[in-house]
């Protein structure tokens, strides 16, 4: 739209008789169409590849995640290089290795941070009435029921990552503090002593009191929907560090992570099947706690734009890691 806007010329008249000379008076305005419309076909069928792709290795436990976090493909030993061909050290390796965990663990939230930065921008332009088209934009209408479902598929989305990690890393707290400095350990334990009390009051009246469309609470003067940007915000931030600092060569040998685990199949099963069941679990509680306090109604409402937006997330989530 845009696009289109901007390279468009002012309305004339259409001629009686038709035919292409109005397409022909605005030759510009006509290209521009036409790309828009043909990325808007080529968008449609990216993201048609990327959902069935998501939905298989969803199906068959992520197997090209399971992959990525061993050194070789299917648990066998890698093939040996043919003869006049020069053999990769062991440091080059453990250094591709050690690159291919950091960006499958920090990709995801480096995107769920721009998207959370985003609806925390466009919230507040919204509520200070930057530009006059706020209420169309439903994205970033802080108590309409798009942006609230928005906000809640990327806190659902930051708990499986969460929910992954922990299992992949049982002993990343051990790691954290072995790589962190006398000054990192201080600061990184006053914003999670900060974090985990405003998250949990936060937590407790989301549960409790939910807000509904059209309604704001507010917290130490602040509306809801800036708290829950905020302390959504500042925990992804923690956790890209921390995954980023766990995920190194240096530090991971401390973390508990052991390719063995994720060679096992029963293992790696319940790890997704964890991750599976964490996205009903929330889901659940959300649509329990709706038609409680707002109605079954309102709350089937909800539940179906939660249902439009978490694959339109994970697709986009697949295809920035693994592209």
């Amino acid at each position: 739209h845009l696009l289109t806007t901007a390279v468009g010329t002012p309305q004339v008249a259409a001629p009686q008789g038709g035919g292409a000379a109005p397409l022909l008076e605005r030759p510009l305005h006509v290209v521009a169409l036409t790309y828009v419309y043909y990325c808007v076909v080529c968008t449609q069928v990216v993201f048609g590849r990327n959902l069935w792709t998501v939905a298989w290795e969803v199906y068959h436990d992520f197997p090209t995640l399971r992959r990525l976090l061993t050194r070789s493909r299917g648990g066998t030993a890698s093939p040996s290089p043919s003869e006049g061909e020069p053999s990769p050290s062991p440091s080059s390796a453990a250094t591709a290795q050690d690159v291919r965990r950091q960006v499958v663990l920090v990709a995801p939230l480096l995107v769920l941070v721009v998207f959370n930065v985003v609806v925390l921008v466009g919230q507040l332009l919204c509520v200070h009435g930057q530009f006059d088209t706020c209420r169309e934009m439903q994205l970033f209408d802080p108590t309409g029921r798009f942006n609230r479902n928005a906000r809640f598929v990327l806190l659902v989305g930051m708990v499986q990552w969460l929910q992954a990690w922990t299992g992949l890393f049982p002993s990343w707290y051990d790691a954290l503090t072995r790589q962190q400095g006398a000054l990192q350990r201080i600061t990184s334990s006053v914003v999670i002593f900060l974090l985990i009390p405003a998250s949990l009051l936060r937590f407790g009246v989301w549960l409790v009191k939910p807000a509904g469309i059209g309604v704001e609470h507010y917290f130490a003067g602040l509306p809801h929907h800036l708290v829950d940007s905020v302390l959504v915000i500042g925990w992804n931030t923690w956790l890209l560090v921390a995954a980023f600092t766990v995920a190194s060569q240096a530090a991971v040998r401390h973390s508990g992570f052991n390719p063995s685990m994720i060679r096992e199949d029963r293992t790696w099963r319940h790890l997704c099947m964890l991750f599976k069941y964490t996205l009903f679990l929330w889901g659940g509680l959300h649509f329990v706690r709706g038609c409680i306090a707002l109605g079954p109604g309102h709350a089937q409402n909800d539940l179906v734009v939660i249902s439009i937006l978490y694959p339109n997330l994970v697709c986009i989530i697949w295809a920035v890691t693994f592209t």
